[in-house]
């Protein structure tokens, strides 16, 4: 499948290819190269608390971001496990299509199985 990852910010993308998932597109590209990044004004204290990784994806209808175990799809957030038990529930009650639906049950189910390959 076509995977592009983009800049939340400029929307230019910084990664395209054909992956066989959202996964395999993260492992091979793991390493990023922060040598020429600028950072003044990033408050990073407390980064050495963070549980990698950290995901944020530009959904269909609202951004989903992943850290330390919860997840945050548009207003809501909750663990991974309470996604997974009321993604659905959650997705109509917010008025997503079925299709987005499902598209968002794709990236909580990807941070479950992160989270199992963990153990």
């Amino acid at each position: 499948m076509l995977i592009e990852i983009k800049n939340r910010f400029n929307g230019k993308v910084i990664l395209s290819g054909e992956y066989e998932s959202l996964k395999d597109c993260l492992v091979k590209n793991s390493g990023a190269d922060l040598s020429g990044a600028d950072l003044s004004g990033a408050d990073l204290s407390g980064a050495y608390e963070i549980i990698l990784p950290i995901i944020s994806i530009s959904g269909t209808k609202d951004n989903f971001y992943y850290l330390d175990g919860v997840i945050r799809i548009g207003c809501e957030s909750h663990t991974v496990a309470e996604w997974m038990i009321c993604y659905a529930k959650i997705g109509e009650m917010a008025g997503y299509t079925e299709s987005e639906i499902e598209e968002y049950y794709r990236y909580i189910k990807f941070c479950a199985d992160l989270k199992m390959e963990a153990k």
